[in-house]
């Protein structure tokens, strides 16, 4: 089975990380900017994982929350974030992400 991730991340220095890491091991990834206007894409796309950052707007969390019932949602930001976490993400990286294992630990949240 393919594993596919979709990544919203503004910063294109960590986009280009986490591509690079998930496309070495043989997993579809596609990745945006921003969230607000790439929503179809999770419908389109049907990953089995979104990778999102918490700094998005409040009302396009609410929105990507929705999907919780179908695939992982996987948080990114500050550690001290964690804390605050919904209920609905199903795990976090802290930020600075390090990419060591990254790829591994992403994808074993699929299984």
């Amino acid at each position: 089975m393919v594993k596919r991730v979709f990544y919203i991340e503004k910063e294109k220095f960590l986009r280009s990380m986490v591509e690079l890491a998930l496309k070495a091991k043989k997993a579809e990834i596609y990745t945006v900017d921003t969230l607000s206007e790439n929503f179809y894409l999770i419908d389109d796309l049907k990953p089995q994982l979104v990778l999102f950052d918490l700094d998005a707007t409040p009302q396009d969390l609410e929105r990507l929350y929705l999907y919780h019932d179908r695939l992982k949602l996987i948080a990114t930001g500050p550690s001290e974030l964690m804390s605050t976490l919904d209920p609905r993400v199903s795990g976090f990286i802290p930020k600075p992400i390090v990419a060591h294992n990254l790829a591994e630990r992403i994808l074993s949240l699929i299984d």
